[in-house]
């Protein structure tokens, strides 16, 4: 029944099914370092008040035993999730011993690599196999590429959307394979279009001193008939160095294509990557004086080091690893891994960003979405480029999956016009206009450049001649204070 945006846009509107646009569950991952008060990387162990990082369902340890990482559990609406981020957060706060939470996703002042604390974990099976992983890593990426940061966003649709859906269009396929195809529809779109929301909420322009060798490194691996090229040439129009061929990335793995048509194929695909050795992870040897150093010398360890901007989810039950209970199980969730921390929210992300994400989600379900060619996967990785490292450049030309040249402003203002449509349809049974006051408000980013995050950060640290250390501790500084009054005001 579905053939492209407009027919789902007309259903949803002719019909009283809008409140399904609303239903679903979120959940998020932030993770965050530990500073000192002079905003160095605080190498002190993970704090013992916040309990087994191993067993603890809500505050572990991400690479480093620096690292924290904030887990929600999934809620049924969006307040709900982001309320209980700030409830973790005001546990973190509260109970650090003279620390700050390091507010940026790029880190701050970083000492040498030897000194990066790796996590610890106790004595069994489940914690020797995860400090063997982060030793390989460290080992594979170094230290200081892992203790980049960002929030992950977990979502699913509800379960009376897709029974909707599926009564209305494929018949002939179960449910859940109904599910699982249209969950790879979204990611498809979102891989096309995400280079939007690097621009929106890119926000890791800039990097302390301390890590710009580890960008240098990956500029001549990136850039490799160009080496020793300057390094600010670079990233004066960077909008986030996190997403950027510099930033996050997997030199070994991005070789390789992981398929994004089906749950099979992906699953096959990824599963190749980690039986397939690595001749740059083999030169590291698995064992060094009789310490196992890695968990293989394959391009991917665990799963878990597929380095992608979505994930597809399922909980493992059991000894099931994460690939078998997809494949047997299906698709549950998504997991969104572009968004960097905002710096200018005290969680690391807003509740206006949230309602623009969701908006963005349907319009990746709802557009067109075929198979990828050769062609645009070249034109999807040029524009996260051009986008990641060039955004802030006035007039940036993109590519558009017809191949033609089009500004970043034009072909945005183009998407904006169906978030619109979306926002719309969701606010009938919101309540308010938070939908459309989301995508209007991100609408002015695309009008007005100098509203984007990259650019106020760069504007604030010269208006107040501050060095990204010294702004990074102002504003954590802030956001501690703002945590320890509201235990104050309402104790």
């Amino acid at each position: 029944m579905f053939r492209g945006f407009q027919s789902f846009i007309d259903f949803f509107s002719q019909n009283n099914y809008t409140h399904l646009l609303l239903k679903g569950k979120w959940g998020f991952e932030k993770e965050t370092l530990r500073i000192n008060p002079q905003g160095k990387l605080a190498l002190t162990p993970h704090p013992k008040q916040f309990g087994d990082k191993t067993t603890h369902p809500y505050i572990t340890t991400d690479f480093s035993e620096s690292q924290l990482e904030l887990i929600t559990p999934p809620f049924n609406s969006i307040e709900k999730a982001y309320d209980y981020l700030e409830v973790i957060h005001r546990k973190v706060i509260n109970n650090l011993d003279n620390e700050l939470l390091w507010p940026f996703s790029m880190p701050g002042n970083l000492p040498d690599e030897n000194t990066i604390p790796i996590a610890r974990f106790n004595n069994t099976k489940e914690g020797k196999e995860k400090e063997i992983y982060r030793n390989g890593l460290a080992l594979r990426y170094g230290k200081k590429m892992q203790m980049i940061s960002g929030v992950h966003y977990n979502f699913s649709f509800g379960n009376d959307f897709w029974e909707l859906l599926h009564k209305q269009s494929e018949k002939n396929i179960d449910k859940q394979t109904f599910i699982n195809n249209s969950y790879f529809r979204l990611a498809r779109n979102y891989l096309r279009y995400r280079w939007l929301l690097l621009y929106l909420f890119g926000a890791s322009p800039i990097a302390d001193n301390t890590y710009n060798q580890t960008i240098l490194h990956k500029l001549n691996l990136y850039d490799a008939c160009c080496p020793n090229r300057k390094l600010n040439s670079y990233i004066k129009n960077t909008t986030t160095l996190r997403m950027s061929p510099l930033g996050y990335v997997n030199e070994q793995q991005n070789k390789q294509k992981i398929s994004c048509n089906n749950l099979e194929d992906y699953i096959n695909d990824l599963k190749k990557l980690l039986n397939m050795k690595s001749p740059h992870f083999n030169k590291f040897g698995i064992f060094r004086d009789n310490q196992q150093i890695q968990l293989n010398d394959n391009i991917l360890q665990l799963a878990a080091e597929y380095y992608c901007p979505i994930r597809f989810k399922q909980p493992d039950i059991g000894d099931e690893t994460p690939l078998d209970a997809l494949l047997s199980h299906g698709i549950d969730y998504i997991e969104i891994r572009t968004f960097d921390l905002d710096p200018f929210d005290k969680t690391g992300i807003s509740l206006q960003q949230l309602y623009f994400v969701h908006v963005f989600m349907l319009y990746c379900l709802f557009e067109n979405s075929p198979k990828f060619t050769s062609m645009e996967e070249e034109i999807i990785d040029q524009n996260i480029y051009k986008t990641s490292l060039k955004g802030r450049k006035p007039n940036l030309k993109l590519t558009s999956y017809s191949n033609t040249p089009i500004t970043l402003q034009e072909w945005s203002k183009q998407l904006f016009v169906k978030l619109k449509n979306i926002s719309q349809l969701l606010d009938k049974n919101s309540g308010n206009s938070k939908y459309s006051d989301s995508v209007d408000l991100q609408f002015q980013k695309i009008l007005n450049p100098e509203l984007i995050p990259s650019n106020q950060i760069i504007r604030e640290m010269n208006k107040n001649n501050e060095s990204f250390s010294q702004y990074g501790i102002r504003k954590a500084k802030e956001y501690t204070d703002y945590f320890r009054q509201y235990n104050h005001r309402n104790n």
